[in-house]
C-alpha cells in the first residue's frame, strides 16, 4: 500500500504543479491559495465523516468491523422476476456465486 500511496501523492503533486500558474493568472495569488485551502478543508471534512474511529477499540473489534462480508448472489435477473434457474430446462443456472 505504501507504493500506491506514494504514487497517488506524486500524481497530486503533478496536478498542483501544472495547475498553479494557470490558477494564479485567473484568480490571483491569494485566490489560488484560498482555493487550495478549501480543497484541504474539504478533505479534512470527508475524512472525519467517512473514516471510522478506532480509538479505544480492541483489535478484535476492528477486525470484526472491517471483516464483515455480505453474501451477494450474482444474477442477471431482477429479484421479483422468476429466474430461469428455477426451471428444469436450465439446471446449470442454479449455481450461485458469493463475492
Amino acid at each position: 500500500m505504501s507504493g500506491l500511496t506514494v504514487g497517488i501523492s506524486n500524481l497530486e503533486l503533478f496536478i498542483v504543479l501544472k495547475t498553479f500558474p494557470m490558477i494564479c493568472l485567473k484568480m490571483g495569488d491569494s485566490g489560488a491559495f484560498w482555493l487550495y485551502s478549501a480543497v484541504c478543508f474539504a478533505a479534512i471534512f470527508l475524512t472525519l465523516v467517512f473514516v471510522p474511529e478506532t480509538k479505544g477499540k480492541s483489535l478484535e473489534d476492528i477486525e470484526k468491523y472491517f471483516g464483515y462480508k455480505e453474501s451477494l448472489h450474482v444474477s442477471p435477473y431482477l429479484t421479483p422476476r422468476m429466474s430461469p434457474a428455477l426451471s428444469p430446462a436450465y439446471p446449470r443456472l442454479s449455481l450461485q456465486f458469493t463475492l
